[in-house]
This record gives C-alpha cells, sequence and structure tokens, in this order.
C-alpha cells in the first residue's frame, strides 16, 4: 500500500499515485503521470504535472494549474484552476466559479457522445472556456461563463441538450451549436469542427482566424446556474446573547414552493411568476432542476421572485447529481412526464430520515396509466394511454398527494385520490393549480376529486408564509425569553396542535392584523408530545421543540410517529450537556439543566436549525458543521437572527 503523502508546502510528488483521500498542500508540485487517486484534496497554487490522471470525487482548489493532457475523471471538483492544452474533461466535471477567474485553454475537446452516460459536464459561472474546444452533449454552461472563441457546442448532436445561462456570455466571436446528424461518426479533427460545423457558422466555413481578445469577466456576477453545496463546508457558530427581541419577517413556505416550481413546468407557454419564494439551497436545486430541463428561469433571490417560462421542455432526465440534492425533485415526475411523455429519474436526496420511500408516487403513476421500469437506482417511467383512476395513499404524504394531483390535472378522465394530505402547502398548491385551469375540489377534506383538463396556462401567484420557519422564529423567542414580531401573514392559522402545545409551554401568540406577536412572560413548563400529520403536531417541529424543552424545568415526553430517524438531534443535545434518552419512536427529556457549546452536526434541516435554537442559550460557543443541511430550509438565517439581537455567525468554505 502506498504511504499518504505528508501534506507540506513547496514539497514535490512524483510517485506512481498519491493514495485516496490524500491532501497535497499549498504550493506542492505534482510529477507528471502521477495518479492522484479518489478523493483527494488538492488546495491551492498546486502545479500538477503533464499526463496526470485525476481521480472520480478529486477536489482541486483554486489557482492551481493542470498541466497537459491530463485526464480529468467523472465527478472531480476543480475550483478555478487554469487547465493547460489537451486537458480532457470526462461527464461529471464540475468547474466551479473562481473569484478572479482565469483563462482556461483547453486545445482539446471533452469526452464524445458515446461516454455519455450519467452525468454532464458543468461551466459554472466565471469560468473561462478557452478556443477550438467543443462542448459535448448535455453540457449546462453557467451565468456569465465565458465560451472561447472557435467552440462547437453540441457537436455531432442536433438535441444537443445545452443549457446556456442568461446572460452567458462567448469570447469575441460567437460560439457555435453544431447540427450535424445523429448518427455514430468519427472522432472531430483537431480544430474541433466538421463540414456541417463549418456550414452552420460562417467564421468556421471560411476558415477565418478569429480574435483572440478576451473581454473581462464581470466582477460581480449573479446567483450561479448551479451551487454544489456538497463541495462547500458551511459552518454556524452561535453564543448566547441574551433575549431575542424585535421584528422579522417569515419566508415563503420551502413546502409550498419546491411543488410550484415543478407545477409551473405545466404550462406550455406564458411566463409563470411566483412571489415570495424562499432564498434557501433546495430553492436552487429546483430552479437548475428546472433549467437544466429546458426552461427559462430568472431567479432573483433578494427579491424573493421566481419567472419560469416553460415554453420548452428538452429533457425527461432528472440527474442523480440534482436530486440526490434535494428530496423535492421527486415533485418534478408528474410535469416531465405530461410534457415529454417520459421521465427519467435517478434517485432523491435531502434529509436522510429512514423509511421515506418513494414507492406510492410511482404505484399512483401507474395506476393512471404509466409504465414503470426499475434498472438499479433509476425509474423510467412512460405515460402511455393516461386515464383517470382511484388513488389512494397509504399515509397522507403532503408530496405523494402534490405529484397526484399534478399527474391528474392533465390526465383525461375523473380521478379520485383518497386519504390526501391536509397540509396548508397543499392547499396552496391547489389554489396556485386552479388559478391555471386546474379543474380540483375537495382540498382540505382527505379525499380529492380532479378533472383533467386538456391544458394549463402560466399565472402570478403568491407563496404563502412558511409555518416551519414561523415555528423555529417563535421558538427562538420562547427559549431565550425574549419578544418577537412575525411579519407574513396568518401564520398562527396554520400552526395546527403547534399553536397549543406552544401555549401549554407557557408561550403567548397573539395576531394583529399580518402580525403574529410572541412572548414569555413566564417560566417554561414540560411538555408531552406526540407528532402526526396535519392538523397534529408537525414533525418539522419537534427537534427545535425539543431543543426547548431542554430548558423547561421538569420531564418532557416525545413520540415520533412520522418519521423513524427524526431523533438525530438528541444525540447532539447530549454533546451540549442536555439530559434526554431515546427509546425507539419516544424520546424523554430532563430538562432545566443548563447546556454548554461544543462542536456538533447538522444531521438534517430539522436537527440543524434545532442547534442553533440551542446554542443560544449553551453556555460558551457552539459551533454546528454540515450547516448546508440548515441553508436547505432557512433563508438569511443570520441576517434575520442577528436584527433580533443573536449572536451568530456562518462561515463557507
Amino acid at each position: 500500500m502506498t504511504k499518504k503523502p505528508t501534506p507540506t508546502a513547496g514539497r514535490t510528488l512524483d510517485a506512481p499515485f498519491i493514495a485516496e483521500s490524500a491532501e497535497v498542500a499549498d504550493a506542492a508540485h505534482v510529477g507528471a503521470r502521477t495518479r492522484i487517486w479518489h478523493h483527494t484534496q488538492v488546495d491551492a497554487d498546486v502545479q500538477i504535472g503533464e499526463d496526470c490522471v485525476l481521480g472520480k470525487g478529486v477536489h482541486v482548489a483554486a489557482a492551481a494549474v493542470i498541466g497537459n493532457r491530463v485526464k480529468i475523471q467523472d465527478g472531480c471538483g476543480v475550483f478555478g484552476a487554469t487547465l493547460e492544452d489537451g486537458v480532457m474533461l470526462a461527464p461529471g466535471v464540475y468547474l466551479l466559479e473562481d473569484p478572479a477567474p482565469r483563462a482556461i485553454n483547453p486545445a482539446g475537446h471533452l469526452k464524445g457522445r458515446n461516454d455519455w452516460r450519467r452525468e454532464p459536464v458543468i461551466i459554472r459561472y466565471g469560468a473561462t472556456v478557452g478556443a477550438n474546444a467543443v462542448i459535448a452533449p448535455g453540457v449546462t454552461i453557467g451565468q456569465y461563463a465565458m465560451v472561447g472563441i472557435g467552440t462547437v457546442v453540441g457537436h455531432d448532436v442536433p438535441d444537443h441538450g445545452l443549457v446556456m445561462g442568461n446572460p452567458a456570455r462567448q469570447l469575441g466571436w460567437p460560439a457555435c451549436a453544431a447540427t450535424a446528424s445523429t448518427t455514430t461518426s468519427p472522432a472531430p479533427p483537431a480544430d474541433g469542427t466538421t463540414a456541417k460545423d463549418r456550414t452552420a457558422c460562417p467564421w468556421l466555413r471560411d476558415r477565418r482566424t478569429p480574435p483572440t481578445t478576451v473581454p473581462p469577466v464581470l466582477a460581480q456576477p449573479p446567483q450561479p446556474l448551479l451551487k454544489e453545496r456538497h463541495m462547500t463546508e458551511v459552518r454556524y457558530r452561535v453564543r448566547p446573547a441574551g433575549p431575542l427581541n424585535g421584528t422579522v419577517v417569515v419566508q415563503g413556505a420551502k413546502n409550498a414552493a419546491l411543488p410550484m416550481i415543478g407545477a409551473a413546468l405545466l404550462a406550455r407557454r406564458g411566463q409563470t411568476v411566483l412571489r415570495n419564494v424562499p432564498a434557501i439551497t433546495d430553492v436552487q436545486h429546483a430552479v437548475d432542476l428546472a433549467r437544466l430541463l429546458g426552461a427559462h428561469v430568472e431567479y432573483h433571490p433578494s427579491d424573493r421572485l421566481l419567472v419560469i417560462d416553460a415554453t420548452e421542455i428538452t429533457s425527461s432526465r432528472l440527474p442523480a447529481d440534482l436530486t440526490h440534492l434535494f428530496r423535492g425533485s421527486v415533485l418534478f415526475l408528474a410535469p416531465v412526464l405530461h410534457r415529454r411523455g417520459e421521465v427519467i429519474f435517478e434517485g432523491a436526496g435531502g434529509c436522510a430520515l429512514g423509511t421515506r420511500g418513494l414507492d406510492f408516487h410511482y404505484r399512483g403513476l401507474a395506476r393512471l396509466g404509466g409504465h414503470i421500469e426499475e434498472q438499479g437506482t433509476t425509474i423510467s417511467i412512460k405515460a402511455g394511454n393516461l386515464r383517470g383512476a382511484d388513488l389512494y395513499l397509504d399515509t397522507p404524504s403532503h408530496t405523494g398527494t402534490e405529484n397526484l394531483i399534478m399527474a391528474a390535472v392533465l390526465t383525461p378522465g375523473r380521478t379520485v385520490i383518497e386519504n390526501a394530505a391536509l397540509e396548508p402547502e397543499v392547499l396552496d398548491v391547489v389554489a396556485m393549480l386552479t388559478a391555471m385551469g386546474a379543474q380540483i375540489s375537495g382540498a382540505g377534506t382527505g379525499r380529492i376529486v380532479v378533472n383533467g383538463v386538456d391544458e394549463l396556462n402560466a399565472v402570478e401567484y403568491t407563496i404563502m408564509p412558511d409555518r416551519m420557519d414561523a415555528g423555529v422564529l417563535a421558538i427562538a423567542a420562547a427559549i431565550t425569553g425574549g419578544a418577537v414580531n412575525l411579519v407574513g401573514g396568518a401564520v398562527l392559522d396554520h400552526f395546527g396542535v403547534a399553536a397549543h402545545k406552544l401555549h401549554q409551554m407557557g408561550i403567548e401568540l397573539g395576531t394583529a392584523g399580518a402580525v403574529t406577536n410572541v412572548t414569555r412572560p413566564r417560566q417554561l413548563h414540560p411538555i408531552n408530545v406526540i407528532t402526526d400529520t396535519h392538523p397534529g403536531f408537525a414533525t418539522d417541529l419537534q427537534p427545535p421543540l425539543m431543543a426547548l424543552a431542554t430548558q423547561a424545568p421538569g420531564t418532557s415526553y416525545f413520540r415520533e410517529r412520522i418519521h423513524d430517524a427524526r431523533y438525530a438531534l438528541a444525540g447532539e443535545l447530549t454533546k451540549l450537556g442536555a439530559d434526554l434518552t431515546v427509546d425507539g419512536e419516544k424520546a424523554v427529556v430532563h430538562g432545566g439543566k443548563p447546556l454548554r457549546g461544543a462542536e456538533v452536526i447538522a444531521r438534517d434541516l430539522r436537527t440543524g436549525i434545532g442547534l442553533v435554537l440551542a446554542g443560544l442559550v449553551a453556555a460558551g460557543e457552539t459551533v454546528i458543521s454540515n450547516g448546508t443541511m440548515v441553508d436547505r430550509g432557512h433563508a438569511d438565517l443570520t441576517s434575520r437572527f442577528t436584527a433580533l439581537g443573536a449572536d451568530i455567525t456562518r462561515e463557507e468554505f
């Protein structure tokens, strides 16, 4: 076994290969023909010599120089490096943004059509692709990317699947989309062109030499097309700062925004405008997926505005490199099935919460007439002859209900969905679909009837406030003994049993128009909580309430009936000094004991926000790693909490 090299700045490494998960330190020199094995971290300013091979999962930091003829394999992340002539980029390579992008000059070409099996190459915003590169089918080019002089896009495939971020730019001369036949052809010549390419691109046809002037990259590019959060480490640091007081805006509902982005793809013309869109990573991933499918999407996070034009949906594939990032990707199944006649789904991500199966999504589509094939982790669904049918859900899942409703609205005939979810977000999605022209009745009763229509229209719609975000803000006020005003509509009406449980713990909730007032005038009381579907106590609020229970003198009892892995917070709270035990679906918290800061891990979204709340009252500093989980569900967390008086910072590296 080859010994893992010691990270030493300036050291020359010229070995057969660098071991898996090794670290190559700043300014090291990697000799020619070295194989850098999987998952190695290559730090800034490393020099990588000729003919090296970079394995899957290698991360190459900014300012590295990658030499001639280096082969970069699937899943390698290259952060703003300079790529010399002849570098080969395999499918799944990610070129990531660089604050001061450098020219990339790959005189060779990306791997050809027959090598594209799973994941597309992604050229991020701010990257620069040099002259005469050939960009293979399925490539995504991010906003403000620079596509080099003479570049041929989608070589040899007319439906090349290119997604060009707006406003991506070309260097000096326009890039050209190839129009050659889809039949198998020889590899492109050294200059990256074919006869048909030269016909399609006048400057290629005339064999003119393109100019070499490269316009400067804009200093502050907008929101990137893709932000690979799994390649970014985020940490939250929380320190106690006394009671939280003030006014804060509740974000738009995550669990309504995600299905609405999917629903917008059902409109074959026009622009759907969504307002009050939460600026969270799950929404960004949904935007990325919609763009990858062919929709034109303008996302303005600071304005909480999303504009979706789904006139052109060009792809049927929901690729694993996006779907594994957020569970809400399953909400694209029905829209893509209707628009393309087929959908290929490569798995869903998000929080790992035990047995959260997706079978009921597939079974419902099958009962409507869909033909389902499964190969490994990939599900392929073809529309076939869709007809209305009687459907049911074993448990009233809100994503399952929304998916089946979206499948039914354009399916001919009458569809009945029994045991449908009652969550307010489901009703909000139904209201949007009804505004688009869908015929839906029974929302909120548990039995939904859908009469299929021929088409849906684009609409403008404002997303409801997020009751989970509001609940977290209310608990933040309660755990610190403060007084907070929540602005964002009638969130108290959406709390269900949670409002009563908060009241039992000694928290006062009141409303004044669109403002909900939260105060804790007396000592906290212990509580007994059983999670259930709406209007029962929401499982997503169980971890925040568990954090609150650690500050309530006495014994609190929890029973988790929805997700069998929802107690991930318990182990992390014990690191802070909490006294609690877990036995299956039951947890017991002995509250009233002081917490102390420690290093903890956000195992999932709700665990992460529960740790933030605990950190508000834990002596010293609480450091929460894997903070990307928190970012999945809460927008502008640090700025909103800081405005209330919290001492919280977010680190990204």
